[in-house]
């Protein structure tokens, strides 16, 4: 009996720079649950769907790609920080609009007057302001660890490669100093799932050092932490 339906967007953190990436990173996955039956809940489906969607814009002169290269390049972001980038995620729910002082009174149920960090006159040239709100990357990851676990081979090396690759991430130099210790935790995510993929450590283990890499780092998650805990535990 839904009449219709509706999704915000906050101006306060939207430019016309970020406003296609924030659109159409979102609203077509919103408009397919709207219009869906309930029974429809095939997530992979969905997202194999809107990156043929994504892929498609440009012939409509929206190209996502080039939108966030170009945000990214204008915040300083060098090729060797691209393994970094593509597998962080902006804070979720009200935690970039409220703040952290206002979020933790809105979540205690005290709607008490606190000031917000941003406002429609903020500039939008950070990093943050750029990323998409899904690391796609993060879901070719878990692909892979769930194929890894059942047996493949191929998968299992492609784990064992980009583990590396994150490894070898510069901790300085290549970007906003704002986002070097998400490149020390990304670091150590690359050397924990190597040891585990070398069973050179317990998946126990490596599931009690997770939680020292999950919590955000300013406004800014690592998407990988929760693929990497749900692999630990199969």
């Amino acid at each position: 009996r839904v009449l219709g339906g509706a999704a915000c967007l906050w101006a306060e953190l939207v430019d016309a720079d970020a406003l296609d990436v924030r659109l159409w990173s979102r609203l077509p996955a919103l408009a397919e649950r709207f219009w869906s039956a309930s029974d429809v809940q095939d997530v992979g489906d969905m997202r194999r769907r809107l990156r043929g969607l994504q892929s498609a814009l440009p012939r409509a002169g929206i190209d996502l790609a080039a939108q966030v290269h170009a945000g990214l390049k204008r915040a300083g972001v060098a090729p060797a920080w691209m393994p970094l980038i593509e597998m962080l995620e902006p804070v979720k729910w009200y935690a970039r609009l409220l703040g952290a002082d206002a979020l933790a009174a809105r979540l205690a149920g005290r709607e008490m007057p606190l000031s917000r960090p941003y406002t429609a006159d903020t500039p939008l040239d950070r990093v943050v302001d750029i990323l998409p709100p899904e690391a796609v990357a993060a879901h070719d990851l878990a692909d892979d660890c769930a194929a890894a676990a059942a047996g493949d081979a191929a998968a299992r090396d492609r784990l064992l490669a980009r583990a590396a690759g994150w490894q070898a991430l510069p901790l300085s130099g290549a970007g906003p100093v704002e986002l070097e210790p998400l490149a020390e935790r990304l670091i150590d995510l690359g050397r924990l799932l190597t040891s585990v993929l070398a069973e050179d450590l317990t998946r126990a283990a490596a599931l009690a050092r997770l939680g020292d890499l999950e919590a955000p780092v300013g406004e800014y998650v690592l998407a990988p932490v929760p693929v990497l805990r749900a692999f630990f535990r199969a």
